[in-house]
């Protein structure tokens, strides 16, 4: 009777080890789960203040551009991708599938370019540049001219230029650069060459002020004037050698 006594009591006392043990476990589980929440919400948090763009592109410069696109930049961030982070994702990208200027051999494309502009006579600008250094068997085929607006980031302007041959100092004249909205509009113009191996590397930047029109108009000429000076520039030809010079110097 007493052994039977000792006997229930012994189980008594494993079942509520047991039940404690249980209890217990489910508890931590629980604390677990309550602070493991906030973690998981911070993650999505942070998540949806980058951008979350996904690299790809012939060129560095597509990559961003196409990252900053207006019209479909929603679906990996919106406003938060802008110049400096888009900029920083295809920097940052290493899969050469998608971001396929990886895979090029930099002896076998032109070097990169360094462009001057000035202003001509009738306030449009006018940039010079060197042909740059590219294999003999691989000569360049055309220039890119890009034109871009931080303001505008949607309007990205593209202006071929295939060189003339035997030319080793290049000049080209940009027209219509007027401001938008009616707003002093600051324009980034570059260039990339190509040759059939590939594109160079974006040449420095440089920028164009296009005056809104109240501010413009102290400079007087008629669109008659306009028409007849529409020839290139004003520059002579002493005036463009000093220009390649400069360029030459800034490349050296």
């Amino acid at each position: 009777m007493k052994n039977t006594k000792e006997l229930n009591i012994f189980i008594t006392i494993v079942l509520i080890l047991i039940c404690s043990y249980i209890i217990c476990s489910l508890m931590i589980k629980k604390e677990n789960f309550i602070g493991e929440a906030p973690k998981d919400l911070t993650e999505i948090q942070i998540d949806s203040t980058q951008c979350s763009f996904p690299p790809t592109g012939r060129t560095k410069q597509a990559c961003i551009d196409r990252c900053m696109n207006p019209n479909d930049r929603q679906g990996w961030g919106g406003d938060l991708c802008t110049s400096d982070s888009c900029e920083q994702i295809c920097g940052e990208c290493l899969d050469k599938s998608s971001c396929r200027w990886l895979d090029t051999n930099k002896d076998e494309v032109p070097d990169v370019s360094d462009i001057v502009l000035k202003k001509n006579n009738i306030g449009n600008p006018v940039i010079y540049w060197t042909e740059p250094h590219c294999p003999k068997d691989s000569p360049i085929l055309y220039y890119i001219i890009v034109i871009e607006s931080d303001q505008f980031t949607d309007k990205v302007r593209l202006n071929t230029f295939k060189p003339p041959e035997k030319e080793m100092s290049n000049e080209y004249e940009i027209f219509n650069l007027v401001s938008i909205d009616n707003k002093n509009t600051i324009y980034n113009i570059s260039l990339f060459s190509r040759n059939k191996n590939g594109f160079s590397e974006q040449s420095n930047k440089i920028r164009f002020i296009a005056l809104k029109s109240d501010d413009f108009s102290e400079q007087q000429f008629t669109k008659k004037d306009v028409i007849e000076d529409k020839s290139k520039n004003i520059y002579t030809n002493r005036e463009k050698q000093a220009i390649y010079r400069l360029i030459e110097n800034k490349l050296s």
